[in-house]
């Protein structure tokens, strides 16, 4: 389960430690299998139970730029390592789990079937929605890996045509078929309008920083998300507001040196 974590930049140290701990398995050559430490409070009346039963596992990350430098912590799932509770309730309306922060059982994975071949962008939030509808997902609240956000990633490359807000609806009606009868509609809908409310922050700030073609895009994608008055009405609000900063720009006069003889 932990295969190949000890090699990978993006764990900090104690990563592989952690999810060995929590399984009760030895953590290096020579050392015996163990409980997790006394400061671990877990839910279930057996720690090591509890993990060998879970789908997956997955950690806190912490988003980090180009240069490496931190830039903020991912939101915090629970305080305490452990099952999380009605898990499919909250990944099914997003996706807060960071690629190098989580590991999967081989029968986990065999489970559920491979990655979706038609998502471009969000197939690794449709493979945790699987495996949260196939079995209880494990959380170590505590920061081990990281995760690097840049210019020149996937996602700001798909986010100046719209495609990652197409590529998320369409993860969203794929997950309606998977997702428990009786919870699959409220949580399509809290998705749509968690997303589309995301996407339309994403273009005010294409627009600010004078991207409009990108901003144009993820607010027309973000209607198809969600058509109700509170999204058309925060995109028109950001459009008047873009539309107010051109025309300042446009009507101050520009002031040129004063050219001096020598």
């Amino acid at each position: 389960m932990v295969r190949g974590a000890h090699q990978n930049p993006y764990f900090l140290r104690g990563f592989k430690g952690t999810v060995r701990g929590s399984s009760g398995l030895p953590s290096g050559p020579g050392q015996r299998s163990r409980m997790p430490s006394s400061r671990h409070r877990y839910t279930c009346e057996s720690d090591s139970r509890c993990f060998a039963a879970s789908a997956a596992a997955f950690c806190r990350s912490i988003i980090i730029d180009e240069h490496g430098d931190r830039q903020s912590f991912v939101s915090l799932e629970q305080r305490t390592p452990g099952i999380l509770d009605r898990w499919i309730e909250r990944i099914g309306v997003k996706n807060t789990i960071m690629f190098p922060s989580i590991v999967a059982r081989r029968k986990s994975y065999e489970a559920v079937g491979g990655f979706h071949p038609e998502l471009i962008h969000t197939s690794d939030w449709d493979m945790w929605k699987r495996l949260a509808v196939h079995g209880p997902v494990w959380y170590e609240p505590e920061a081990l890996a990281l995760y690097r956000e840049h210019s020149g990633s996937d996602t700001s490359r798909l986010m100046s045509t719209g495609a990652n807000v197409a590529d998320g609806r369409r993860a969203i009606e794929i997950a309606r078929f998977y997702l428990p009868e009786d919870l699959a509609a409220e949580i399509s809908r809290r998705s749509r309008r968690h997303y589309a409310m995301n996407f339309v922050e994403t273009a005010r700030g294409m627009l600010a920083s004078g991207h409009t073609a990108g901003a144009l895009a993820q607010a027309r994608q973000a209607l198809k998300c969600d058509r109700s008055p509170k999204v058309a009405g925060t995109i028109a609000y950001h459009l008047i507001w873009a539309g107010g900063r051109w025309a300042v720009r446009l009507l101050t006069p520009k002031v040129r040196p004063v050219r001096r003889n020598p």
